[in-house]
This record gives C-alpha cells, sequence and structure tokens, in this order.
C-alpha cells in the first residue's frame, strides 16, 4: 500500500494530473500528458487487487509505445497532435495505436 501524507489521500502522491496537462491552440503536450497517464497507473497499486494487474500492463504498454515514439523522434512529438501526424506520415502506427488505446 503506498505512503500517504498525514490527511492525504492518493491524489495528493500523483506526478501529475490530466487537469494540469497544458494544452495549447487544442494541442496536448506529450511529456506531460505521458506523466499524468504514468501517475494514473500507480491508482491500482493502491487498490491492492491482483485483478488490475492485467489493466496496469495494458496502460503502461501504451505508454511505453507512445514514449518510445517520443524519444526516437521528440522534435516531432511535442504534442500528442504532432506525434500522431508525423507518425502516420511514416506508415508506421504503433504510438496511435497506443494511443489509442491508453
Amino acid at each position: 500500500m503506498a505512503a500517504f501524507p498525514p490527511g492525504g489521500t492518493f491524489f495528493d502522491t500523483v506526478k501529475r494530473s490530466f487537469t494540469d496537462v497544458p494544452i495549447e491552440n487544442g494541442k496536448i503536450a506529450t511529456t506531460q500528458f505521458l506523466e499524468a497517464a504514468e501517475s494514473l497507473t500507480t491508482l491500482f497499486d493502491v487498490l491492492g487487487s491482483t485483478a488490475f494487474k492485467p489493466v496496469k500492463s495494458d496502460m503502461t504498454g501504451n505508454i511505453k509505445k507512445i514514449r518510445d515514439r517520443q524519444l526516437a523522434a521528440p522534435v516531432d512529438s511535442e504534442t500528442l497532435q504532432d506525434l500522431v501526424r508525423n507518425e502516420l506520415a511514416t506508415k508506421k502506427h504503433t504510438a496511435t495505436e497506443g494511443l489509442v488505446w491508453l
């Protein structure tokens, strides 16, 4: 079980919330989105049930697909929209599929 600050909750421990992900001109920042998604997966640890292991595994796998694309082409992946557009131009859709399933 995760340790919480006195009087705190799970939400006090997350690195980033989806409400904190910047959206400028209708575009979502990739790095901050991935941080929020990674933070959300820690909720399954708090719940403690092995029933959530497949869900967490699936989510972390999809996050990895997006992160791998971002690391391979950082300039073309600053926002999720740019990442998808540029990946589709390469005829490869791994990160885009990860984003859809995430």
